[in-house]
């Protein structure tokens, strides 16, 4: 089961930074958050983890 839980809001900022950066780049198709900081329970030193699917 995928479950949502809100990151916070310093992380959120930075990742809508990325996803400003990324749009730039049409080779770029995808990216996806994983590892760490997106677990149930993440601990303080939980990393973000990004995939990015590059054409």
């Amino acid at each position: 089961m995928i479950r949502f839980k809100k990151l916070p809001d310093d992380i959120r900022e930075r990742i809508e930074r990325l996803k400003d950066f990324f749009l730039r780049y049409p080779e770029v198709i995808f990216a996806y958050l994983f590892g760490g900081l997106t677990k149930e329970k993440p601990s303080p030193f939980s990393d973000v983890d990004i995939a990015i699917y590059v054409l």
